[in-house]
């Protein structure tokens, strides 16, 4: 259990299927296999002579490990029709438990960051949440991440799923907030790359400092008559909640009244 050197399939097209796909070639790993549901799905992805591409599941029941980097809706029926008795089959999801597999070895191997096709992620610095039911299966997932440039942490379902719901604040909403920003900018003629700067010492110093540590803005200040001013100036009513709410939000986490 010691090498990769195993007949690997992967499944999927999407953004995470395809930044594990680079990782797979920066590496230099073998991979046996790629599943995409239609020969379209395999137009972002560069072939490689040692990857078969296919568009049917027949081929896969050669595969050793299957990784399915696939919407979680899918997860279950795919994997009832791919399980065998000594092959392992491995769901990159967040949320979902390792449970969802239909299968007798089951194992997860989930990435906290953000994956968009076309946007390479260097892997120096990312960990990766492992689980397996078998202790050999989670020796070679750890040897696999090794491979890969990857660090690895082990982690069940129940500790993953609170950090899926961390990462949706720290990156879903956090996003939506700069396109909120962006949109009215853009409302008022101002150039969104004015807050290139902040945005970035923004996450640095959330990083360094600590979130709660480097709050700022009339909200943290405690300066109510700043925060009426500018909810005043929100005509859009989703923008003029949102303020509202996030403000009073981050009162009552300072223990103030708003």
């Amino acid at each position: 259990m010691g090498s990769v050197q195993k007949k690997i399939a992967l499944l999927g097209s999407g953004n995470f299927a395809w930044q594990l796909y680079e990782f797979f070639r920066a590496g230099d790993v073998p991979l046996a296999y790629h599943y995409s549901r239609n020969t379209a799905g395999f137009s972002d992805f560069i072939p490689r002579e040692s990857t078969l591409q296919c568009t049917e599941l027949h081929p896969l029941l050669e595969a050793e490990v299957i990784i399915l980097a696939i919407s979680d809706p899918a997860l279950s029926e795919l994997s009832s029709r791919l399980q065998d008795m000594d092959r392992l089959l491995i769901h990159t999801s967040g949320p979902k438990s390792m449970e969802v597999l239909q299968g007798n070895r089951r194992g997860v191997f989930y990435i906290p960051q953000t994956m968009t096709k076309g946007r390479k992620i260097d892997a120096a610095g990312l960990r990766v949440c492992l689980e397996a039911d078998d202790k050999k299966d989670m020796v070679w997932l750890e040897h696999l991440c090794s491979s890969l440039g990857l660090e690895s942490i082990r982690m069940d379902s129940e500790k993953r799923k609170h950090l899926h719901l961390s990462a949706v604040f720290a990156n879903n909403f956090t996003n939506q907030m700069y396109a909120a920003a962006e949109e009215w900018m853009t409302r008022n003629e101002l150039p969104f790359d004015l807050l290139h700067p902040l945005i970035r010492e923004t996450a640095d110093k959330a990083i360094e400092l600590g979130p709660r540590q480097s709050q700022t803005g009339p909200a943290a200040r405690g300066d109510l008559g700043s925060v009426r001013k500018q909810i005043k100036m929100l005509k859009d009513i989703r923008l003029r909640r949102l303020y509202r709410h996030l403000s009073r939000f981050i009162f009552e986490s300072r223990g103030k009244d708003i």
